[in-house]
């Protein structure tokens, strides 16, 4: 499943590069999407850290981290996140519209991820998730 994940990541990525580049936005809408995944983003995020936070015991049937992070998607998410914010930052302090068009489009990219993963990790946190 990570490896259909991480190809659909890819495929996803590819596909919005080439809108980016078709139809680049103008700079004050690249900032306002931005503004707002990024703070879905950051919700998201510390929402999976609560819940991971509260219901994570050395001591529970869970499994290693490498598992729970294979299931949940999270290196998926945070490495897009970070593609996400490096285009966008390099595309709006180069003037590069393409590039901080790429950059929007990436974090609406990581916020899907990141929704995925945050479903997952609550399955896991439940009773049932972490007997299994």
């Amino acid at each position: 499943m990570q490896t259909w994940r991480q190809l659909a990541l890819f495929v996803c990525a590819v596909a919005l590069g080439l809108v980016a580049l078709h139809h680049p936005q103008s700079h004050d809408d690249i900032v306002d999407a931005t503004q707002f995944s990024i703070a879905f983003f950051a919700t998201l995020l510390t929402g999976e850290a609560v819940i991971f936070a509260l219901t994570f015991s050395a001591a529970s049937s869970w499994p290693s981290l490498r598992a729970i992070d294979s299931h949940i998607a999270f290196r998926e998410w945070v490495l897009i996140g970070w593609f996400a914010a490096l285009f966008t930052a390099c595309g709006l302090l180069g003037d590069n519209a393409a590039s901080a068009t790429y950059g929007a489009h990436l974090f609406l990219l990581a916020n899907i991820f990141g929704v995925f993963s945050f479903i997952q990790l609550f399955g896991l946190a439940s009773i049932d998730g972490r007997n299994h």
